[in-house]
């Protein structure tokens, strides 16, 4: 069965703190998001079931990530003992599924055309991989990926709960980091959510400049969040000892290049298992321990040591668009979609204490979704792969009352900067 991965965020839970305590200025919005796995432990929520309230769906944010991709590192299979080369078939591998083949246009905000993308413009200096593939592109495999989730979202909110019918820009709000491979996943998955006659007119996918870019942690435009990259990178080694486990690879498989990292090792797994290329019987042993590991590291390089001012500076920003979409009053979006990266699920998985160091898979998704019942109060449910969460509210409920939320502590002083990054100010 494909793995389809679905949330919804406590932080949305922080906008009902903002009802009951307004405040006036995005900071303090920003830190109600961020306090929500505290305030889950202070709240005074109890269990609420949506049948017994006849609850109906107003809003739903989507956060994935993009289909199946060719490797970032094919070199890396020179420095893994006794592992073959992979033909990566440009023309088989690149070309266009027809079910997915549909218009669409690519802007920023403002209306302007695409800019370019440095990422793209990396992949291609860097060469194309045997076959004639590039690195880090969505392929077939990932395409199909994605508009599978499409059609799960088709089947949830325009079958089920009638939320529109046919996409129009006033209905669905599409966002995705300026990068073919979610790019191209984001207009794979409108063309499962509608089918090719449900278009009213040609889907707009919204991007960002590089330097505003916020739907992953970007340590390069931010100068805060390059100190704390830097600075994180040159620590993790001793913060987590992989030596031991390092050296019980490298003795399983042979002399190992001390290059190879357990990312780059996890990263030639899945992009060779997505697309049937052979992986070592040896190394397909040790998966579980090289995934865990290469999360233990891609979550300690999101946090450091300091897990709230981590997430702060590496998807703050993001989150803080998430939270205003439901308490924004003038957003009329039934839906939003976002299209980004593992990076950012692993860091909203973090906010919302949902983290258990399992690496999201191609096309992973959270889904945050408001509901309404008769007598107007509003609810928030979180789906993390299809499947609702108990998040540690007290009662454990699926369906959180907005409005009994509480803060458990005093806001910080917070201001985000316009390239997206968050400063903390003490």
């Amino acid at each position: 069965m494909h793995r389809i991965a679905l949330s919804v965020i406590p932080a949305v839970a922080c906008s009902l703190i903002i009802e009951r305590h307004p405040v006036t200025d995005e900071a303090s919005r920003l830190q109600c998001l961020y306090d929500v796995v505290n305030i889950a432990k202070a709240s005074l929520c109890k269990p609420i079931r949506a049948a017994e309230h006849q609850m109906q769906l107003l809003q739903v944010q989507a956060v994935f990530r993009h289909g199946a991709r060719t490797p970032t590192t094919d070199s890396n299979y020179k420095d893994i003992p006794n592992a073959e080369p992979f033909f990566w078939d440009k023309s088989q591998l690149m070309t266009t599924l027809p079910h997915v083949d549909i218009e669409y246009k690519v802007q920023l905000p403002d209306g302007k055309c695409r800019p370019n993308s440095l990422f793209e413009e990396f992949y291609r200096k860097s060469g194309t991989l045997e076959g004639g593939c590039f690195s880090g592109q969505l392929t077939k495999v990932g395409q199909q990926d994605a508009y599978l989730l499409g059609k799960w979202l088709e089947d949830e909110y325009i079958n089920k709960h009638k939320l529109f019918r046919m996409y129009s820009t006033k209905d669905v709000y599409v966002r995705s980091s300026n990068i073919d491979r979610t790019i191209l996943s984001a207009k794979c998955v409108l063309a499962g959510l509608f089918s090719k006659d449900g278009f009213k007119e040609v889907p707009v996918i919204i991007t960002s400049e590089h330097d505003d870019e916020i739907l992953y942690p970007n340590y390069s435009v931010c100068d805060s969040l390059k100190k704390w990259y830097t600075y994180i990178r040159s620590n993790v080694a001793s913060v987590l000892d992989h030596s031991k486990d390092y050296e019980h690879i490298s003795s399983i498989l042979g002399r190992m290049n001390k290059t190879m990292s357990f990312l780059a090792l996890y990263d030639f797994i899945v992009t060779r298992k997505a697309h049937g290329g052979f992986v070592p019987v040896d190394l397909m042993q040790e998966e579980f321990l090289i995934s865990k590991r290469a999360a233990e590291f891609q979550a300690y390089i999101i946090t450091g040591d300091d897990r709230l001012l981590g997430l702060r500076r590496s998807i703050g920003a993001f989150i803080n668009v998430l939270c205003s979409n439901i308490t924004d009053s003038n957003k009329t979006e039934k839906m939003y979609l976002y299209s980004a990266h593992d990076t950012t699920i692993i860091a909203l998985l973090m906010v919302l204490d949902l983290w258990e160091e399992k690496w999201p898979a191609f096309s992973s998704s959270i889904i945050f979704e408001l509901y309404t019942n008769q007598v107007g109060n509003k609810f928030v449910r979180v789906l993390y792969n299809g499947t609702a969460m108990s998040l540690k509210i007290d009662g454990h409920t699926e369906y959180y009352p907005l409005n009994n939320i509480k803060s458990g502590r005093d806001n910080q002083f917070l201001s985000i900067s316009k390239k997206g990054c968050v400063d903390f100010f003490k």
